[in-house]
This record gives C-alpha cells, sequence and structure tokens, in this order.
C-alpha cells in the first residue's frame, strides 16, 4: 500500500474492508504422509473446537494440514523430499534415502540400524553425505551421525547431524559442518556426552 501510495498509478476494483485486519494466512501444503490418520480421525468429529457444523472430510484433512504447516512454521523446520522427515537449521530441502517409510513400534532404533558406515545420509542438487559413524543417544530418543560429503572438492566434507522423532516425523537437524574429520569428531564425542582427547582443531577457531 505504500508503494501504491507513491506511485501515479489510478486504483483499479476492489475495496479495504474489515478482512484488512485479519491475519494472512499462507496455505502451505504438507505431504499427506505426514499427517497422521488418528489426527484426521479426530479431526473429523463434531467435539473438535477446529470443526464447525458442514465441514466436509477433504476440508478437515485441508485445514489439518494447514495446522501443520503453522506448527512446523513455528518450530524451525522445512519438510524434506523425502516422505515422513523434516529438516531443522538445514534450508535445502534433501532426501534421506534410510529413513523408514513404515510405522515402526521404535522408530529411532528403526532407523539406526540402517544408518551403516558407508551408506547415503543425505542427498540434494548440492552434495552427497555418506555416514562416517552413527550412535543413539543414552536417552534412546536420538541419533547421532557424522557424515563426509562424498565431492572432494567440498569446502567443508564433513558434518554432524541429529535424527529426532518429533510428532510423526524424522526431524533431521544440522548440528555443523567442518573443515577437518577432527573438528566432526569432536563435535560428535562431545555432542554425545564423552570427553575429547583429541585437543584443539582448526574448526575451533574458523
Amino acid at each position: 500500500m505504500l508503494l501504491w501510495a507513491k506511485s501515479d498509478k489510478q486504483p483499479s476494483g476492489g475495496s479495504l474492508g474489515e478482512w484488512v485486519y485479519k491475519p494472512i494466512r499462507i496455505p502451505i501444503r504438507l505431504p499427506k504422509t505426514s499427517v497422521r490418520t488418528s489426527d484426521i480421525e479426530m479431526f473429523k468429529t463434531q467435539s473438535n473446537p477446529y470443526m464447525p457444523t458442514g465441514f466436509s472430510a477433504k476440508t478437515a484433512e485441508e485445514e489439518l494440514i494447514l495446522i501443520y504447516a503453522e506448527k512446523m512454521r513455528a518450530s524451525g523446520l522445512v519438510m524434506a523430499k523425502t516422505p515422513g522427515a523434516a529438516q531443522r537449521n538445514w534450508s535445502t530441502p534433501s532426501e534421506f534415502p534410510c529413513c523408514p517409510q513404515s510405522t515402526e513400534e521404535n522408530p529411532i532404533t528403526a532407523y539406526a540400524e540402517k544408518l551403516t558406515t558407508g551408506v547415503v545420509f543425505a542427498r540434494n542438487h548440492f552434495s552427497t553425505s555418506v555416514v562416517l559413524e552413527s550412535a543413539i543417544a543414552d536417552d534412546s530418543h536420538s541419533i547421532w551421525v557424522m557424515n563426509q560429503q562424498a565431492e572432494a572438492e567440498a569446502l567443508k566434507r564433513w558434518s554432524v547431524a541429529k535424527v529426532t522423532y518429533e510428532d510423526g516425523l524424522y526431524v533431521h537437524t544440522s548440528c555443523g559442518s567442518f573443515f577437518t574429520k577432527d573438528g566432526a569428531e569432536k563435535k560428535f564425542y562431545i555432542a554425545r556426552g564423552f570427553q575429547w582427547a583429541g585437543g584443539d582443531t582448526i574448526d575451533d577457531y574458523c
């Protein structure tokens, strides 16, 4: 509106009304695999405060997806290319080939079993990361993964990530990239609560 006021263009159609005071809702669409069936069924019931009378099943599901999108936006999450996966502190949507695609009784253990040395952990149009080492945290609620980029010319070839299971999504959090393998190993050990005996690394000063 400020730009229009400063221009010499004449307004064409439309008018300002009460709608101008309503909050903007950007209709981000999440993959349906990230919305749990139980949530959809719950959302369809008349006892749900968000469910106006007369809503169709399709409308209810679309509204639920919007709620999920708003929740993800507030949590700083980005949907991954792999269904059922999301990213935190990781802006480029990536594929996670080892991410489970079926319902698991223990999702963290199921994922950890697939993260063996040498398999692809993450892949996007910039790079491919392969697993060097992975370990389940002591609380069994997360997995720590140390990776190396397949591209030899990469400036920071080593990285550390954390995988958690949140609201039906496998969330992949970037915990930093490193110039040296020692820098990544130091992060990998300290993050898991172990003492690092290797001293300082170049990454401590960069």
